[in-house]
């Protein structure tokens, strides 16, 4: 079979679809045959050397894929073969909160990850996919589905409540639809004037761009009556977070997602303490949070917003590299 790997990281250069071994598959394990897998930012920084991977390269990356079970171990109970499956990225948080065991292994990090023909899982590792979605779309599920979903009920907030949210990514319009679903008052902020009529034609209630104005927590402020919003969803990281905060309501969340600009930043904790606002990271979740939002998904006609479908690696990570086209990069496996 084949799987792509990352060979050195630095640029696109360093990845390549190569020969791999056959998966091992245990009297627990699930094989699965990947059909579709989606992009991440996470990935493209494992491959420019952003982010480091933690098992020794080469190291085949991806955390999200969504597949069909071919064939399953002798005392497996959960999946059968014909089951069609999503991925869980940390292969051991399979519910409660985490802590250091459950983070250890990770997909496309500690453990070689989905970009790839066919892949052995322990049983407990992966979730069934939604029944209401296709394959490229079950495979957005994993990571940016399941973290906006994440935020949205664990955050605190209630319907009528107000949510900022951060540009057009895949975490952002899976988090601006969810948010509708759920009766809140969207904010959006982009930087290109051609989104603007896409997400509103999504759902966002109310948009700004932060082009035009840099400070654009003063912004929010004018449209709140200087209130602020319930909930902030950054998923910039670096100086958008004190905008973020400026544009928090008094007791009221800022949620911490991603770092597409620098990964350290400088903060007004006056700022933070005065209002009582609560600074919170948010990473994907446990198996029991994936299959919580399976059945979300089965009840509420969301569907993942695609970018484009590639059928290769390397074309895929170009086009996300110009980051364009709102929405997610999905790569149907070669093959199938």
């Amino acid at each position: 079979m084949k799987s792509l790997q990352l060979k050195f990281p630095g640029s696109l250069e360093g990845i390549q679809w190569t020969d791999a071994a056959a998966p091992v598959v245990g009297e627990y394990d699930v094989l699965v045959r990947v059909k579709a897998t989606s992009l991440n930012y996470r990935d493209y920084a494992f491959i420019i050397g952003k982010y480091p991977v933690v098992k020794p390269l080469p190291v085949v990356l991806g955390s999200d894929a969504a597949g069909i079970v071919e064939r399953v171990g002798s005392k497996v109970t959960r999946f059968v073969p014909g089951d069609r499956v999503i991925s869980l990225l940390r292969q051991r948080w399979y519910g409660g909160k985490l802590d250091a065991f459950k983070a250890s292994l990770q997909l496309g990090a500690s453990v070689d990850g989905v970009f790839t023909e066919y892949i052995s899982f322990h049983e407990q590792s992966i979730a069934k996919a939604p029944s209401t979605l296709s394959f490229e779309e079950a495979a957005t599920v994993p990571t940016a589905g399941l973290t906006a979903f994440r935020v949205l009920t664990q955050s605190g907030i209630q319907a009528g409540d107000t949510v900022l949210i951060q540009g057009t990514g895949g975490v952002s319009l899976y988090a601006l639809q969810l948010a509708k679903r759920m009766g809140l008052r969207t904010i959006v902020t982009t930087g290109k004037k051609d989104n603007e009529e896409f997400l509103r034609q999504l759902g966002a209630d109310v948009i700004v761009n932060y082009k035009l104005h840099p400070h654009w927590s003063q912004q929010v402020l004018e449209l709140t009556h200087s209130r602020g919003v319930d909930l902030v969803i950054d998923v910039a990281g670096g100086s958008s977070v004190q905008e973020s905060i400026h544009a928090t309501a008094v007791n009221g969340e800022v949620a911490l997602i991603g770092f597409l600009e620098d990964t350290k930043t400088a903060i007004d904790l006056v700022s933070v303490i005065r209002r009582n606002i609560r600074l919170q990271a948010y990473t994907t979740g446990s198996r029991e949070d994936l299959e919580q939002f399976v059945k979300f998904l089965e009840v509420n006609p969301v569907r993942p917003v695609i970018a484009g479908v590639y059928d290769d690696y390397y074309t895929a990570f170009k086009v996300f590299e110009g980051n364009k086209t709102p929405g997610k990069i999905i790569v149907r496996t070669p093959g199938v």
